[in-house]
């Protein structure tokens, strides 16, 4: 019977599974039912749900702004669209509108290939552009799309972009000008037509706005642009001849290939382009409108500027930092021509320059051939290349009437005629290349209070020169003026040149047209030129001498010299086309007792930019005189030097580099004086050794050294770069000087209340400068030091002060032994110190500090903790000068402190509060100096406790004082102390 029932069981188990296979089926068939319907809607439910507006604000969370889409169309079969886009700056200002967005492609091809994302149509994008000199708020939102990620090596998505019917607005910040560019339309392929260019074209119409009349003419532009992605392709060669042989060599040529840009507008307003220039060039301003018609084009081997038309009406110019209170107003100015530039050459096609004040006309070819390998290009081969013709016109009339402040025109003065004419020409061919040239200015006639006033030949000077089988011929070199000669000739075995000019005529001359001011200029200049070739050696002499020569202007230093000498010898060989040799030169310059001496101590035979020149040279005289000679190229305004040198320098310097293998330089007298420095030392010498790379704006230096009666240093591996992208510096120095002298450099004059110093300082530090952080590091032990002040003297009412030579000082501090040491970190740009530490040790007191310091250079904040650890009775016999004879302390210990807070106020306090008697001070004495109050936000702790004291005929037993600084006031807690046989409560 239980078999039975088991086999019932059984059956009915297999009926039953047999009846649950179907609806498990149905089961599994219904979920992926659902999950293919999700999946085919999930687009749409993306769409309408929160998860879009999360999406977005994924995608553009590196951005600082906030975009917002009113709808979003999404379908797998469908192209992605977004309607009312809103793009928002961090400030929540509107930067962008977009009516509708879309993508061509369904989602489907998106999602399985993101390397071509097809068409991108933006229809009706409105952009608020703020114009600032510094940026725009359009850069400051995509300024994370504008790194450079060279770690990423994916290459970007190929896309075109088309934009429909946009607008433009653009507000300059400064001045709140508006413009407006509408109906623009834009499309940019990247890749997708030619995945090998940038293809772009872009058109529109400008609405001047605010900024023009209501009657302006329409402006519009169109851009076009074919940009290959591979323009930085290999460089072309050119071949050269080498000892009969053609050897190929490299170009530099950074050009793209197969790229062409071109430009085109009417009538358009040059004001819209202010702001950008203002990047550059603050405060200039432009005016008129601008109609060009021009084209870009490189191709391989060649690039070509076409300029159809350009031309510029109603031009206005203004720069306040350049032109002063004068404008650039012309009615047009046109600039037309081709220029074409090739391996060989430029070829230029009638460039011309055309408006009332100025024409120029260029037209032919120039060579740019290049040179033989190991030598410099020389004039031969320009010449030998060219075929050139450039004129030029000015008209000196109307450039005075238009800038008359700029050319410094005397007031109440009209200039009615003059011009200044310019030629150049160069042919080949023929006899031979040749060159000639012009430059003349003349007729020019002003009329100044009725008075006629005529200038007919100011200035004339012609040259002309060719090649011959035998080398360069100068033909005729002759300069003509009331105020000037200029004689010369000859061919490359000899020749003259001579020169001699008056500069009192020319200041007559000039200064009748041109208001001069406080500037004098006299005396007269005569100069020579003589080379002579025999055998196959080369002299050169030439000799120049200032007599009676005056200089003097308002800010620069006066030059006077009553007889200056300038002598010149050289000796070496010339081939046909260029110097091949120099094996001897010499420069002298002497004026009295000021000399100076250049001179070549070995051969030169090649003259590249890397070859050096080995020299030797010398100086002497007076420092102040020197100085006014070399003000134009080193100006030292506001210093006064002065002081007999005597320096010497042995040298290799080339067009790169300039090693100095060895200096020496000793001063006597020498006088120092600008802001915060006096310096006077009866010697100085100094010695120096470096290594100046002028590519690198590097400079190296194993050593230099400075010595004087107040102080003497060694400088040691001393590195700087003055130039690139990271500029910095480190070295290390080693010092001793008399602390005495070294404070007198910087004492003030006039000032009668300032102490004085004593003892002799040895020390070392170390500098390092990187990434806008200088690391400083220094050690310093002073020996004798004293600390002095002018001793006060009371006088009886009515006494008559009497003035003595030798004034009355009294020590306030002095310590036998002291250091000072000190570890700290300057960040330049947070303008921060970190004070690692900061130690001073003496004595009788150790002071040991840490922490920052903030705003350095504008109100300095610190947070500052430290121990102080102290001696009471030897600090009493150090500073006796201030505690008086009766006072005695005695005690030790060491107590933490800390400062933290504004040191000063943000204000000068002229309160009489802010004025704190200095100690020991008594009625009719000198007015003590006035002590600055700190900040109010200023806190601080401190703490001192001694064992015993003694003051005044009285005995104080042991206490602590401690002090709390806040709200610009010490406060004190309460004191208990044993007086004598009493007890006494101090309490604030």
């Amino acid at each position: 019977m239980e078999g039975s029932e088991t086999r019932l069981s059984r059956r009915e188990r297999k009926r039953l599974a047999a009846q649950s296979r179907p609806r498990r089926w149905a089961l599994r068939l219904s979920l992926l039912l659902v999950v293919a319907l999700l999946l085919c809607f999930a687009p749409r439910l993306v769409a309408i749900s929160p998860l879009r507006d999360w999406a977005i604000q994924r995608a553009t969370a590196d951005l600082p702004a906030e975009i917002r889409v009113g709808s979003v169309s999404l379908g797998w079969l469908s192209p992605v669209v977004a309607r009312q886009i809103q793009v928002d700056d961090a400030t929540g200002a509107t930067i962008a509108e977009i009516d509708e967005a879309s993508v061509g492609k369904p989602l489907w091809r998106l999602v399985l290939d993101q390397s071509d994302l097809g068409i991108v149509r933006l229809e009706r994008p409105r952009v608020q552009l703020q114009l600032r000199p510094d940026g725009s708020n359009l850069e400051d939102v995509l300024a994370p799309l504008m790194t450079d990620d060279t770690s990423s090596s994916s290459s970007p998505p190929r896309v075109m972009v088309q934009v429909t019917d946009g607008e433009l607005e653009l507000t300059e910040a400064t001045s709140g000008a508006r413009w407006s560019i509408t109906r623009c339309n834009a499309e940019v392929d990247l890749g997708v037509t030619n995945a090998d260019a940038i293809l772009a074209k872009l058109s529109g119409d400008a609405n001047p706005g605010e900024a023009a009349n209501s009657g302006a003419a329409p402006a519009n532009f169109a851009i076009e642009l074919n940009w290959p992605l591979n323009a930085a392709a290999n460089p072309p060669t050119a071949a050269a001849a080498i000892d009969g042989a053609d050897e190929a060599l490299p170009t530099s040529d950074p050009w793209p290939r197969d790229a062409r840009l071109a430009i085109a507008c009417e009538n358009w307003p040059t004001e819209m382009f202010t702001p950008l220039l203002q990047r550059y060039a603050a405060d200039m301003q432009l005016g008129g409108s601008l109609t060009a018609d021009s084209e870009i084009v490189f191709e391989t081997g060649q690039q070509q500027i076409n300029v159809r038309v350009c031309e510029w009406r109603n031009v206005g110019l203004a720069a306040p930092e350049y032109l002063g209170r004068d404008q650039v107003r012309l009615p047009s100015l046109t600039v037309a021509g081709r220029v074409q530039r090739d391996s060989t050459g430029i070829e230029v096609d009638q460039l011309t320059l055309q408006s009332e004040v100025a024409e120029a006309r260029m037209h032919g070819r120039i060579g740019l051939e290049p040179p033989m390998p190991g030598r410099a290009a020389t004039f031969n081969t320009l010449l030998e290349t060219s075929d050139l013709e450039a004129t030029g016109e000015i008209n000196l009339a109307r450039l005075a009437a238009m800038l008359p402040a700029t050319l410094h025109v005397r007031d109440g003065m009209q200039v009615t005629s003059g011009k200044l004419l310019t030629s150049l020409a160069t042919r080949r061919g023929g006899p031979g290349p040749r060159i000639e040239g012009t430059l003349q200015a003349s007729d020019l006639a002003a009329t100044y209070q009725n008075q006629p006033l005529v200038w007919p030949k100011p200035l004339q000077i012609e040259f002309a020169a060719r090649q011959t089988a035998n080398g360069p011929v100068i033909d005729r070199l002759q300069g003509r003026a009331d105020f000037l000669a200029i004689e010369g000739s000859g061919t490359l075995g000899k020749g003259t040149l001579a020169a001699n000019a008056d500069l009192d005529r020319l200041m007559a001359e000039l200064g009748r047209f041109v208001d001069l001011g406080d500037t004098r200029l006299a005396g007269a200049v005569s100069a020579s030129l003589n080379w002579d070739q025999r055998d196959s050696e080369t002299n050169v002499t030439g000799e120049g001498r200032i007599e009676r020569f005056v200089f003097s202007s308002p800010g620069a230093r006066p030059w006077q010299e009553q007889l200056l000498q300038i002598q010149f010898a050289g000796r070496g060989a010339a081939g046909k086309n260029a110097v091949t040799r120099i094996d001897a030169a010499r420069l002298q310059v002497m004026s009295g007792d000021d000399q100076l001496e250049v001179e070549l101590t070995k051969p030169v035979t090649q003259f590249t930019a890397d070859v050096a020149w080995p020299v030797r040279a010398r100086i002497v005289g007076e420092l102040e005189r020197w100085l006014a000679r070399t003000q134009t190229f080193m100006p030292l305004d506001g210093w006064a030097i002065a002081g007999q040198i005597d320096a010497e320098a042995a040298a290799s310097a080339s067009a790169r580099r300039i090693q100095i293998e060895s200096s020496k330089a000793s001063v006597e007298n020498l006088r120092v004086a600008g802001p915060g420095l006096n310096m006077q030392e009866p010697r100085v010498k100094g010695e120096f050794v470096g290594v100046w790379d002028s590519g690198t704006s590097r400079l190296d230096s194993p050593a230099a050294v400075f010595q004087s009666t107040a102080l003497s240093f060694r400088a040691s591996d001393v590195q700087l770069q003055a130039g690139g992208e990271q500029p910095g510096y480190q070295g290390s120095a080693s010092f001793q000087g008399d602390l005495g002298r070294v404070a007198n450099w910087f004492r003030d004059p006039l000032a009668t209340d300032q102490p004085q110093y004593r003892g002799t300082a040895v020390g070392n530090v170390q500098l390092t400068y990187g990434e806008g952080v200088t690391q400083a590091r220094w050690q310093v032990d002073v020996k004798d030091f004293d600390l002095l002040r002018q001793r006060a003297t009371p006088k009886p009412a009515g006494a008559i002060s009497v003035a003595s030579a030798a004034e009355t000082w009294e020590s306030i501090w002095s310590e036998p032994a002291m250091s000072v040491r000190g570890d700290a970190r300057l960040n330049h740009a947070a303008d921060e110190v970190d004070a690692k530490l900061l130690e001073v040790a003496a004595s009788a007191v150790k002071a040991r500090a840490g922490g920052q310091i903030r705003r350095l250079s504008a109100a300095p904040e610190v947070s500052l903790t430290g121990e102080l650890e102290y001696d009471l009775a030897q600090m009493a016999e150090r500073f006796r000068g201030y505690l008086g004879p009766d006072v005695q302390l005695t005690g030790s210990g060491t107590r933490v402190f800390r400062m933290d807070g504004p040191l000063w106020p943000p204000e000068p306090v002229g309160s009489a509060a802010g004025n704190l008697p200095a100690a020991n001070s008594t009625a009719g004495a000198t007015p003590p100096a006035t002590v600055r109050l700190v900040s109010h936000e200023l806190r601080g702790h401190a703490s001192v406790g001694w064992e015993s004291a003694h003051a005044f005929g009285l005995d104080v037993g042991n206490g602590e004082l401690k002090a709390q600084l806040a709200e610009s006031a010490v406060t004190v807690e309460p004191l208990q102390l044993a007086v004598s046989q009493g007890r006494l409560l101090l309490q604030p």
